[in-house]
């Protein structure tokens, strides 16, 4: 860990870039290319101790063989195919409305196994393919990319939304109950 903390900014960036390469290199998606391209994690020349301790975390996370191939997975299932519509499911991962809304029904107390819960997924997705959006849901999940975007988010010093773990698994539940009805 010391030595994570006392890389070089080229060091730190090198081990972002190899990252970026194993998980989203040859997906074709020229939205993700471009966003990626840009997509940088550096810490400030003068960083918060917080900010040091996401970065520690975030370096040890990123070098993962294990995560790399859990998020690669996860990015495979949400990256539009050319030609094809954007996968069911390919952006509740960042759709804030859907996690405050799930946020919103616990805080009611709404079981995910419940009646209740199945007018909600009605409400949120309609006639989507909820088996794909459940899919890709766990495959997020697995992978820890809700952990991974707020490392991001505290290595880069930004306020990040709170953590919606529970909302997600709530979701993934709630998506497995409705399937077995």
């Amino acid at each position: 860990m010391n030595r994570l903390a006392r890389l070089s900014a080229a060091e730190r960036e090198q081990i972002i870039d190899e990252f970026k390469e194993e998980v989203f290199g040859g997906l074709d998606d020229p939205g993700l290319r471009d966003r990626m391209r840009t997509f940088s994690i550096e810490l400030p020349d003068d960083p918060t101790p917080e900010q040091v301790d996401a970065w520690i975390e975030l370096a040890a996370l990123v070098r993962d063989h294990g995560f790399r191939a859990r998020l690669r997975t996860w990015m495979e299932l949400i990256t539009p195919v050319p030609g094809q519509a954007r996968p069911a499911g390919a952006s509740i991962w960042w759709a804030r409305q859907i996690v405050q809304t799930v946020a919103e029904v616990r805080k009611g107390g709404v079981a995910p196994e419940g009646p209740a819960a199945a007018e909600v997924l009605s409400e949120l997705f309609g006639d989507t393919d909820r088996a794909a959006v459940l899919r890709s849901l766990e495959a997020g999940i697995e992978a820890g990319a809700e952990h991974y975007r707020r490392l991001v988010a505290r290595v880069r010093g930004q306020n990040s939304s709170p953590d919606a773990t529970e909302e997600l698994e709530w979701l993934a539940r709630a998506l497995r109950a409705a399937d077995q009805t």
